[in-house]
């Protein structure tokens, strides 16, 4: 388990266990404590992962580290897996692959054998669906090989310019029904879906995750066999 300073279940900066987006995207304490809240968000979700799928949250990077996020180690295998973790607020995930200049940033620079993406997922069907927070774990170069062939086609591609504060990006848009048809494709080991998350919301929208409502995504059993089989 990554160690927080607190001797609550969650970190002390995560109030009543909310990741709260605003925070993730504007950052509210001192300079030198830029990234202090996108690191307290990476631990209470690297350590929700662990007792579930009996792995290890360890070795957090500190400050901005584009290779990965943190690391997990199974202790069954002991085979340690570098990974890269992004928080969105929207249902389809905005991948970065390039800054706005064309210079390679995101996925493209990245070392995490490991993806983690949390955003919006639907569970259930017809009168019991039901708006979730979908945690995702993929493999790094086939989430790559993914990125590369969006590239090529315009509409799934979105550019973001840089705000003064940020460079600007280049993003490929990996929409739910683009998901769906791509494990239709017999691509079943494009993501493993690891849990549930409640959600909060504020006018309809995605605000943020609720870290206390926690529940299996799907078969809990089928997916703890695929993630260890990944730490094999």
């Amino acid at each position: 388990m990554i160690p927080v300073n607190t001797k609550k279940q969650y970190h002390p900066l995560i109030q009543d266990n909310i990741i709260e987006i605003r925070h993730l995207n504007h950052d509210r304490f001192k300079p030198k404590d830029k990234y202090e809240y996108s690191e307290a968000a990476e631990t209470v979700i690297a350590n929700a992962v662990e007792k579930p799928f009996n792995l290890i949250a360890e070795n957090l990077t500190r400050g901005f580290d584009s290779r990965h996020d943190f690391e997990f180690r199974s202790p069954v295998s002991e085979k340690t897996r570098t990974t890269e973790l992004k928080i969105t607020s929207k249902d389809d995930l905005n991948i970065e692959y390039a800054y706005e200049d064309g210079s390679p940033s995101g996925i493209s620079v990245s070392t995490a054998a490991i993806y983690l993406t949390l955003s919006g997922g639907w569970t259930g069907t017809g009168p019991w669906a039901k708006h979730v927070g979908r945690l995702r774990m993929y493999k790094t170069y086939e989430l790559k090989e993914i990125v590369d062939w969006l590239k090529t086609k315009p509409k799934f591609c979105r550019n973001y310019a840089g705000n003064g504060e940020g460079r600007g990006s280049q993003c490929v848009v990996l929409t739910k029904e683009l998901l769906k048809d791509l494990n239709s494709e017999g691509l079943q080991s494009l993501d493993i879906g690891l849990m549930d998350i409640g959600l909060v919301k504020k006018d309809k929208r995605i605000v943020g995750y609720d870290m206390n409502d926690l529940n299996p995504c799907g078969n809990l059993q089928y997916a703890q066999s695929r993630v260890w089989k990944w730490f094999s």
